[in-house]
């Protein structure tokens, strides 16, 4: 059994964020500087769960993941200690016009040759763990499946992985970032319709004991807005990793979620570390400040970085 960072006991018990507080009295029309010092926490727990589109075109890119996990996995450790790692997977709704209803295409929903498992909406196959090996072993086992249109349920999927933390494991304060790997574009709120769904999305967790998301036939896919909600809501960072026909959706797509970014994914994956080392690298270089000042009080913020001031 291989493992990867540090156990849990020890990534609860490192450095804590600090909120400074900055009191001033008898400051009445006059202009106060505060001196801030920022610097990245050293071995800052991360936690990463790759998020897959498992329909067969994603065949290669699957097993790829498999071959590179140990490249993964050094790489993280690399830049932390305290490093975990969970996966989930998606394919659609299982409703027309998303998937066929014919039982036979149920049963395979891939070609005669291609032996595929029946499609569901979002599953998650293992919470976050420093175990790289039953990493391997879940992804390399899970079985492929199929849909109808060129669309997946990704923001299904997203959507659950997020707000189910006690079934993803997501620890409070560790650095949380979703990797989603697909090829395809995404639905999102009203394309339900179109398979007699109308309930909103209520943007709770529907997991059950096998990690199997039980409304994805019952309620449509989440809106923007409310992925963005989340997003913020639970400081998730995530990487759109998408092939170069479909990128220019996911970059407009980030631009509307904070804190998410895209990288272009070869044919077969083999630059999936690359992905995540380099957008990792724009996601902890990022920081923002933010006060709680009444609108008495105007506050600016001047930085010195690298020997520039802005």
């Amino acid at each position: 059994m291989r493992l990867i960072g540090k156990p849990i006991s020890e990534r609860l018990s490192r450095q804590r964020h600090r909120k400074p507080g900055l009191f001033c009295r008898d400051c009445e029309d006059d202009v106060q500087r505060f001196r801030i010092k920022y610097e990245q926490a050293l071995d800052y727990p991360v936690d990463l769960y790759y998020l897959m589109d498992l329909t067969y075109s994603m065949k290669e890119h699957k097993e790829k993941l498999v071959e590179l996990a140990d490249s993964l996995a050094i790489h993280m450790n690399n830049i932390t200690k305290s490093f975990r790692l969970g996966f989930g997977s998606f394919i659609d709704k299982v409703v027309m016009p998303y998937a066929s209803m014919v039982p036979k295409k149920l049963a395979n929903p891939c070609t005669d040759q291609q032996q595929c498992a029946p499609p569901y909406g979002f599953r998650n196959h293992l919470r976050l763990s420093t175990n790289i090996s039953q990493f391997v072993l879940e992804v390399g086992s899970t079985p492929l499946s199929g849909n109808l249109d060129n669309a997946e349920g990704g923001f299904d999927a997203i959507m659950q992985a997020i707000v189910c933390r006690q079934h993803i494991k997501w620890e409070d304060l560790s650095r949380k970032i979703i990797l989603f790997a697909t090829d395809s574009i995404f639905h999102y709120a009203g394309d339900g319709k179109l398979g007699g769904i109308v309930q909103p999305n209520d943007g709770q967790c529907h997991l059950n004991d096998e990690g199997v998301y039980t409304e994805s036939k019952e309620q449509d896919y989440p809106s923007l807005e409310q992925i963005n909600r989340v997003v913020t809501e639970s400081k998730t960072n995530i990487i759109f990793a998408v092939p170069e026909d479909s990128i220019n959706v996911y970059k407009q797509l980030s631009e509307h979620i904070p804190g998410s970014t895209t990288g272009l994914l070869k044919d077969d994956s083999s630059n999936i570390v690359d992905i995540i080392r380099d957008n990792f690298k724009k996601i902890a270089s990022k920081v923002e400040f933010r006060d709680n000042s009444s609108d008495a009080i105007q506050i600016r913020y001047m930085s010195s970085c690298l020997g520039s001031h802005k």
